[in-house]
């Protein structure tokens, strides 16, 4: 077990992260959070070790010291991915989590900065793009999300539960949106072509 192997051995990176996952599996956030903070204390130039914890982070729950506790993990990781970033420009995803780890860190304008530039690339795929349109209804831009959310379809995106249940897109399946009507035709669209 990941635990056994960290008794003999704790400086073993990868028996933290498999830790975390298996915290994560049982519900166990905090411990698989503290598990994550271990690998990148082993891992601090890995963007994948930061971003795991970070993604564990936010599900932590909206009190001020998990804020601030995110807020400050997300700090640490935007040297890494920007650094990431400028060695392999075409790692799209790196891109998409760097977008992510501005948010996560409270920095709006950079978040969508980074958003408006990997919306550019012609090569991005439908993933990439729904993770963007994401980004873009968290802030409130639901038009420029909407456009996104067209584009990955497009693009071949099809996780029709995504769109369905994916609380990201809250903004645009309230029936008071104005693009309520626009996001269900693109579902019954989805919904029809996996149908038929």
């Amino acid at each position: 077990s990941s635990r056994r192997t960290l008794e003999t051995d704790p400086a073993f990176a990868n028996g933290y992260n498999v830790l975390g996952f298996a915290y994560q599996a049982l519900g166990q956030w905090e411990e698989s959070a503290q598990a994550r903070e271990e690998y990148v204390r082993l891992k601090e130039n890995n963007p994948n070790a930061h971003f795991s914890l970070l993604v564990i982070l936010s599900d932590l729950g909206d009190a001020p010291e998990a804020r601030e506790r995110l807020r400050k993990a997300a700090e640490r990781a935007i040297p890494v991915f920007e650094r990431h970033v400028r060695l392999s420009p075409d790692d799209y995803y790196a891109g998409v989590a760097l977008a992510n780890v501005f948010r996560y860190a409270g920095r709006e304008s950079d978040a969508l900065a980074e958003a408006e530039k990997l919306s550019a690339v012609e090569a991005l795929d439908g993933s990439a793009l729904y993770n963007l349109a994401c980004l873009c209804l968290y802030y409130h831009k639901l038009e420029r999300g909407m456009a996104m959310l067209r584009r990955s379809v497009v693009k071949g995106f099809r996780n029709i539960e995504d769109f369905r249940r994916d609380p990201e897109l809250d903004s645009l399946r309230d029936p008071s949106s104005p693009l309520h009507g626009e996001f269900e035709e693109l579902v019954k669209g989805l919904e029809e072509g996996h149908n038929g």
